[in-house]
């Protein structure tokens, strides 16, 4: 974990989680740079401490989940994530998320099981989230963005676009562009349960080759 973004997120009005920023990120070629974006922290009211205050209060929760998954992945959806940047290839996890940052785009935490169902974000949610994701970029500068889920696309108008049908989801793309640098953004199926990495790998390699072209090339991660 690279603390050289410390300060600066601290100054991020609404950012509740501290993002995972990789110990070698900030050495990377401005062309090399991945932000994967998560939706949001969940928790279920119905186990005892998980509750939206102990989320809240807990700054450190995104950095948490990822060094946990260093050595062993915890969730379906952090194993379909490598499935879909390295196919079956044997991956160093570590070395990969000393690579790459990450955070969720939902500043808040959302109840798992409200009603039996998984709260989702709602309208002032992608209001005040895309407030958050522009300084989150300006400040990591990432060549790419990758997000788990389409959900938080709307947040972004008109300046992304739906690319292409993969199984029953429109993938969405499109650029975010400050102070003289451009993100690509990629918005795929949440890979969690029915997702098909193989087919959204697929995708990423048509429609964001350069991306898939670098991670596959990254020799230290294999």
């Amino acid at each position: 974990m690279s603390a050289e973004y410390v300060k600066e997120f601290s100054e991020i009005q609404g950012l509740t989680w501290t993002p995972w920023v990789g110990a070698r990120f900030p050495e990377l070629p401005a062309n090399r740079r991945l932000l994967v974006v998560g939706e949001s922290h969940y928790y279920n009211e119905d186990i005892p401490k998980q509750t939206c205050k102990a989320y809240e209060d807990e700054k450190g929760s995104t950095i948490e989940m990822i060094q946990d998954c260093h050595g062993e992945e915890t969730t379906r959806t952090l194993t379909n994530l490598r499935k879909l940047f390295f196919g079956e290839a044997c991956v160093d996890r570590a070395e990969f998320w000393s690579h790459t940052a990450y955070y969720n785009f939902v500043q808040r935490p959302m109840n798992h099981n409200r009603g039996g169902q998984p709260e989702r974000p709602k309208g002032d949610d992608l209001v005040k989230g895309r407030s958050v994701f522009e300084e989150v970029v300006r400040t990591l500068r990432p060549s790419h963005c990758v997000f788990m889920g389409v959900g938080t696309a709307g947040a972004f108008g008109g300046s992304v676009s739906c690319t292409a049908r993969v199984g029953r989801t429109w993938a969405r793309g499109g650029k975010f562009e400050a102070r003289g640098f451009t993100a690509e953004l990629a918005f795929i199926q949440h890979p969690g349960r029915y997702f098909s990495w193989r087919k959204w790998r697929g995708y990423l390699q048509a429609q964001h080759p350069g991306l898939m072209s670098w991670l596959g090339a990254h020799k230290d991660l294999h």
